[in-house]
């Protein structure tokens, strides 16, 4: 398909070492300013800096797991055919 290469180029940018700059820097930065300065911010600015932290935590947790070797679902990782392959009951 046309859009494939867009899209591995986006979840390699994604899970690379930039992504793990920029999320270091997210989570230490939002933490800094939710630790010191939470009380000088209206409601709209915190929800912003929370929503920074969540995206640092969840982009920094995947590229972790990505090089710790994970790669997500595989649900027929060591399995077989299925026992069962009579299509005629279904």
């Amino acid at each position: 398909m046309p859009w494939d290469t867009p899209l591995q180029t986006l979840q390699q940018d994604l899970t690379g070492p930039v992504a793990k700059g920029v999320s270091l820097v997210a989570i230490v930065g939002a933490g800094f300013v939710l630790m010191f300065l939470h009380a000088e911010m209206n409601s709209l600015m915190k929800i912003f800096v929370w929503l920074v932290l969540i995206v640092g935590l969840v982009m920094g947790a995947n590229a972790f797991m990505t090089t710790a070797g994970a790669s997500g679902a595989e649900t027929s990782y060591g399995y077989g055919k299925p026992k069962h392959t009579d299509t005629s009951r279904c």
